[in-house]
């Protein structure tokens, strides 16, 4: 894996990996602040078109990013 390696994550239901999460964000600088992660509904699974819960992707089966350009 790369040297910018995070935790991925995927959808708990159908176990895509085109999840959104609803953030924080400045208006006017557009700067992020925080991600909504406790709040209800703020997760997004555009695969089942659902909000849903989230589940980790294992260190061995995780996406290379830079490396995947199949990727969203």
């Amino acid at each position: 894996m790369s040297n910018n390696y995070h935790q991925q994550w995927c959808c708990k239901t159908c176990k895509g990996k085109n999840v959104q999460i609803q953030a924080w964000v400045c208006v006017n600088t557009l700067e992020y602040i925080d991600d909504a992660s406790g709040c209800e509904n703020a997760i997004w699974c555009d695969d089942c078109q659902d909000h849903v819960e989230l589940e980790e992707i294992p260190p061995q089966l995780q996406l290379d990013f830079e490396e995947d350009k199949k990727c969203p």
